[in-house]
């Protein structure tokens, strides 16, 4: 079951928006939670260009817990493929093979 952010906008005696430094998945994330939460955001992104390379392999246990709380876990989840464990290859040779990490410690790991 998701637990959703409540959106209750944020009183304070300053009226200074929130400084975020880069566009990518983690900066707009962020602007969004602000911005439902009440605050004002100003992103400023380095690169003129948006990539066509991703840069994430994968989506950490934490990350998946805030997308809970937004309400979209089961949105991303449903576009992605669970990990396994990682093959490395160097020339064609498969020379190591990494567990994938299975803990306890969170209900999405």
């Amino acid at each position: 079951m998701e637990k959703k952010i409540q959106a209750t906008p944020h009183t304070s005696p300053l009226n200074v928006p929130i400084l975020i430094s880069g566009a990518g998945p983690t900066g707009l994330f962020a602007a969004i939670l602000l911005t439902k939460l009440g605050h004002t955001c100003r992103i400023i992104e380095h690169h003129l260009e948006i990539s066509p390379l991703s840069k994430a392999l994968i989506i950490h246990a934490r990350t998946m817990k805030m997308f809970s709380m937004a309400g979209i876990l089961n949105s991303i989840t449903s576009q992605g493929a669970h990990l396994s464990d990682i093959h490395t290859y160097f020339g064609g040779k498969l020379t190591l093979i990494l567990p994938a990490l299975r803990g306890t410690e969170s209900e999405h790991s």
